[in-house]
C-alpha cells in the first residue's frame, strides 16, 4: 500500500492531481504499417527510414505464430518506459486472441527472444 500511496504524493506534487488519465481507446497492432502510424510519423522520410529499420523485424515475426507477431507487434506500439499496457488494450488482447494474461505475457517475452536471437545472428554473421 505505501508505494502506491507514494506514488500518487509524488504525482500530486507534481502534476497537482492524483487521478489517473482516461485511457485512449488503443487499438490491437497487426503489421508493421500500423505500429508506424501508431507512432504518429507524418513525415515521409520519416516513415520511410523506420520502415526500413522495422524490415528486418518484419521478416524475423514471419518465423513466429499471429498470435505471437500481434502481441509484440502491440507492445512495441504502446509500451513506454516498461510500464504495463492500458487494461482495455489487454483486455482487447485477451479476448480477440483467447488467451489468458500469463499466456500473452509468454508470447510477448518468447517473440522478443527470438527477434533477439535473430538480431544476434545476424550482427555476428
Amino acid at each position: 500500500m505505501y508505494p502506491i500511496i507514494f506514488r500518487q504524493v509524488i504525482k500530486f506534487g507534481a502534476e497537482n492531481k492524483c487521478e489517473e488519465e482516461e485511457e485512449e481507446d488503443l487499438e490491437i497492432i497487426e503489421t508493421v504499417d500500423q505500429l508506424i502510424k501508431a507512432h504518429g510519423i507524418t513525415d515521409l522520410e520519416s516513415k520511410r527510414e523506420l520502415k526500413t529499420k522495422l524490415d528486418t523485424v518484419e521478416r524475423t515475426l514471419e518465423g513466429l505464430s499471429t498470435k505471437h507477431q500481434i502481441i509484440y507487434l502491440t507492445y512495441r506500439a504502446y509500451e513506454r518506459d516498461n510500464k504495463k499496457l492500458p487494461r482495455t488494450l489487454l483486455e482487447k488482447l485477451r479476448n480477440s486472441l483467447d488467451l489468458t494474461q500469463k499466456s500473452i505475457n509468454t508470447y510477448k517475452n518468447q517473440a522478443e527472444k527470438h527477434i533477439q536471437t535473430y538480431l544476434n545472428f545476424l550482427n555476428n554473421g
